[in-house]
């Protein structure tokens, strides 16, 4: 079984089962990147064989599946030691954050009682470079696992307390139940996906 993330706007890729998934902003004002949130026109998308939508946010916009997201209680530092989130409450630590919305990790980390000194919001799948740790030298510094992959290979990284918050992300049963129920024909069948191929 593959998984592709974002394999939807891949016409040309044969798939069995397509997720969409909202956060939430759900279709905001309805455009397509880079005026809105969408990738593709909604609802005419979900009209052409989709199989299951998922909402990742707090408040689904629309009908479909819902999900929790919180902080694990651990974060973990490059040489794999863990420390408990509540371990770091009252001391000063620096958030950092090159996700889609970086306000939200700042938020969660927030709401398990840790206070931000600092935090740093940088562009989605930004490209972290050495400068971007200067003048935080012996400073704890939290960052999302997504990011944490770009900054513990960083030799500036070795001067601070660099530590991965990951997510624990928690989609309701009833959607592993439909998603089995999907799966399952799909494992027993030669048949070629029902989706094929699209062009456009």
């Amino acid at each position: 079984m593959v998984v592709c993330d974002d394999g939807l706007q891949h016409y040309t890729l044969q798939r069995d089962i397509e997720i969409a998934a909202f956060d939430d902003r759900g279709i905001g004002n309805g455009w397509l990147l880079p005026a809105g949130p969408l990738r593709e026109p909604w609802p005419a998308r979900k009209r052409q064989g989709l199989d299951l939508v998922l909402h990742t946010g707090q408040q689904a916009a629309f009908d479909g599946f819902t999900s929790t997201r919180c902080l694990a209680d651990e974060a973990y530092a490059m040489n794999g030691n863990r420390i408990a989130l509540a371990s770091l409450q009252g001391r000063p630590v620096t958030a950092m954050a090159g996700i889609a919305n970086p306000e939200a990790f700042f938020l969660m980390l927030k709401a398990r009682g840790l206070s931000l000194q600092n935090a740093v919001a940088l562009p989605d799948h930004y490209e972290f470079s050495g400068s971007d740790l200067t003048g935080l030298e012996g400073q704890t510094v939290l960052c999302t696992e997504k990011d944490a992959v770009k900054l513990f290979p960083l030799a500036e990284a070795a001067r601070l307390e660099l530590l991965a918050v990951p997510l624990v992300f928690s989609p309701e049963p009833a959607f592993f139940a439909a998603f089995d129920a999907l799966l399952a024909p799909q494992l027993s069948s030669p048949l070629p996906s029902k989706h094929g191929h699209q062009t456009a």
